[in-house]
């Protein structure tokens, strides 16, 4: 299902920002003219990525630092810099259509 989210103007470029609307919630981030579209919790604890930073071109977690590629979802490092195995963070397909930022939630 195909969900409008937010005005482009409104998602800042460099910032994770965490949407809802009705049931879900989407962790978005803007690099120049292109969006990015996240489950926004990270698949180690459930710690809320919208409280973490970017660093080297991973969303990090807040909690135990476990870093994910922004362009894939995949894990980098896991919490604290161990290798435990963790998922990948769930990428969902973002569509840009007349300013607006939607999403493609399967």
């Amino acid at each position: 299902m195909i969900y409008d989210l937010i005005d482009l103007n409104d998602l800042e470029d460099g910032k994770l920002k965490k949407v809802s609307l009705n049931d879900i919630e989407v962790l978005l981030y803007r690099d120049g003219s292109s969006v990015y579209a996240y489950e926004p919790y990270c698949t180690h604890e459930k710690y809320d990525l919208s409280e973490g930073f970017i660093e080297d071109g991973c969303i990090v977690c807040p909690n135990h630092f476990a870093s994910f590629e922004i362009s894939s979802g995949n894990v980098r490092s896991g919490p604290e810099g161990d290798d435990e195995n963790i998922n990948n963070l769930r990428m969902y397909k973002v569509i840009l259509k007349n300013g607006r930022v939607m999403v493609d939630i399967p």
